[in-house]
């Protein structure tokens, strides 16, 4: 059935929808059924009683998916329902747009993380004069502990508390 109004089109919508609400079974999901089209997208509807009874409307071919409870439905105001969804619609080409430029983002990355890919990592010297470092605590440490005596206090890093330096990995690279 056609409607011109958005009135009309949401009493006739909610009272449908309320009615399969009414008719599906406790602790189930109903069938998604197409129940119309809006700007000349396929709308479809589901009743849903699992936790609490909820009316699903979508526009799958925009990714586009609204839910209410079952009071929240009863007492909506009819026009609204298709305004909401005529305004999610509207919200299209800036979504595409949005995700357009995101996706445009993500390739670049994905490109610059290409070319470093095989490339030496800039900090190795630095990494093996830590681990040199990191060596020399231990050692410093490892003698003092057997013959107990406290560990020399030449260097601020040298104490008992100094736990050793493992590197890990950001996902760039390693850091400390």
């Amino acid at each position: 059935q056609r409607h011109a109004k958005r009135v009309e089109a949401g009493e006739h919508l909610q009272r449908f929808m309320a009615e399969r609400l009414h008719r599906t079974p406790p602790e189930t999901s109903g069938a998604v059924i197409e129940v119309g089209s809006v700007a000349g997208l396929t709308v479809t509807g589901q009743a849903i009683t699992t936790i609490d009874d909820e009316i699903r409307i979508a526009v799958p071919d925009a990714h586009i998916e609204v839910t209410w409870s079952a009071l929240d439905w009863k007492r909506s105001d009819p026009s609204g329902l298709i305004t909401r969804l005529e305004r999610q619609i509207q919200r299209l080409p800036e979504t595409l747009a949005s995700l357009r430029t995101e996706g445009d983002t993500a390739r670049a990355e994905a490109d610059r993380a290409a070319a470093r890919i095989g490339t030496p990592w800039d900090r190795t010297h630095e990494l093996s004069a830590l681990r040199r470092r990191q060596g020399e605590i231990n050692d410093t440490l490892a003698t003092a502990m057997a013959v107990d005596e406290p560990p020399s206090t030449d260097h601020p890093a040298a104490s008992a508390s100094v736990a050793p330096v493992v590197p890990r990995s950001t996902g760039r690279g390693l850091s400390l």
